[in-house]
């Protein structure tokens, strides 16, 4: 993922160079957000998952020692 925003920021810089300076920040800023996002969503997913796994370890522990 790292690879793909550097490439994103590595075409704005070009198009830059080529005077779409307007362009060029949209596409990195676009980039960096999207990056965001997912680095955001896969930690969400992560918690959920482990929250599961936590609420399901807690209710095997409690039927056991009932």
């Amino acid at each position: 993922m790292n690879g793909f925003v550097a490439l994103l920021i590595l075409v704005a810089s070009n198009q830059a160079l080529k005077r779409k300076f307007v362009n060029a920040t949209l596409l990195c800023f676009t980039s960096i957000l999207l990056f965001k996002y997912v680095l955001n969503s896969r930690a969400l997913i992560n918690t959920k998952r482990s929250n599961k796994i936590r609420s399901t370890q807690f209710v095997r522990a409690m039927t056991s020692a009932a």
